[in-house]
């Protein structure tokens, strides 16, 4: 019997300053919003601080490395699914990529 349990991992490489990208990340309640209207209408913290990963997600980690000219950022999500009938959700890691450039140009615009 396969495993129910999983875990998707991406990476992306925006232009913007490693430091700005993840404290936009960290403010991602108010930002997210802001960044794709579309898909955040709005954020509610159900735990913790909402400051970080383990407030709202607990599985959810991420990272960046990078410099003035650019980073490098590192997603990845453990997930658990309901039955063996379902698909792994990798429209996740797309997801999250698309959300890391819509970022991307938001920083870069602000």
């Amino acid at each position: 019997m396969a495993d129910l349990f999983g875990k998707l991992e991406a990476e992306t490489k925006v232009k913007s300053n490693a430091d700005k990208f993840w404290g936009a990340i960290r403010d991602f309640v108010t930002v997210f919003p802001k960044v794709s209207p579309t898909d955040y209408k709005s954020i509610q913290i159900l735990e913790g601080d909402g400051k970080v990963a383990c407030s709202v997600y607990k599985t959810i980690s991420g990272g960046e490395e990078g410099d003035d000219n650019g980073s490098l950022v590192k997603w990845s999500g453990e997930y658990e699914k309901a039955s063996q009938d379902v698909p792994e959700p990798t429209f996740m890691r797309e997801a999250a990529i698309n959300m890391f450039l819509k970022l991307d140009d938001y920083i870069l615009n602000a």
